[in-house]
């Protein structure tokens, strides 16, 4: 199955040396399958498989992509979205919402790609701020030594340490002050 997915992401990384920036799951189908007629299964498989061949091509071909949703190719693919909330659409979050395919960042502009980035840092900050609760309400019901604890919240701490903290402390001073 990995090597599938990595297939997979070697068609969609020549697509996106061709002329398409955000090929949809039928059209990854189309060009990895030789132009050959796919039932809705295999397409509906590769649709699937979307947030792992993302992975994949930002780890092995370092592009900066995202999954993106129906809304995506309905509204926006032409006429990129010019609001945050319209941006939020093109990404498969909630309820009944499909991955629909896979886009390769605009650039610096591209709202669609840091909604993705957005919706990441909210989901994964959530489940840290939950783990970080949970620790500290049991060390004080003493159900958790505090020395296990403080190891616990040391490995989330190195989890949370990004692979270049330099360039995270110059980002963030891009901040205003507080007065």
């Amino acid at each position: 199955m990995d090597k599938y997915n990595r297939e997979l992401a070697d068609t969609v990384n020549r697509m996106f040396g061709g002329d398409t920036g955000d090929p949809s799951a039928d059209e990854i189908a189309e060009v990895h399958f030789g132009g050959k007629a796919v039932g809705g299964e295999v397409i509906d498989g590769i649709r699937k498989r979307l947030p792992k061949i993302s992975r994949i091509i930002e780890q092995n071909y370092e592009h900066l992509v995202c999954v993106v949703s129906e809304a995506y190719y309905a509204r926006f693919r032409n006429e990129p979205p010019q609001t945050d909330a319209d941006a939020r659409k093109c990404i498969p979050v909630g309820q009944g919402v499909r991955s629909m395919g896979i886009r390769l960042s605009a650039g610096e502009n591209d709202l669609i790609y840091q909604s993705a980035i957005r919706q990441g840092l909210a989901t994964g900050g959530a489940k840290f701020k939950k783990g970080l609760d949970r620790t500290v309400e049991a060390t004080t019901a003493g159900r958790v030594p505090k020395k296990r604890a403080a190891r616990l919240l040391k490995d989330a701490q190195a989890i949370l340490t990004p692979k270049r903290p330099a360039e995270l402390g110059k980002i963030m001073r891009a901040l205003p002050r507080k007065e």
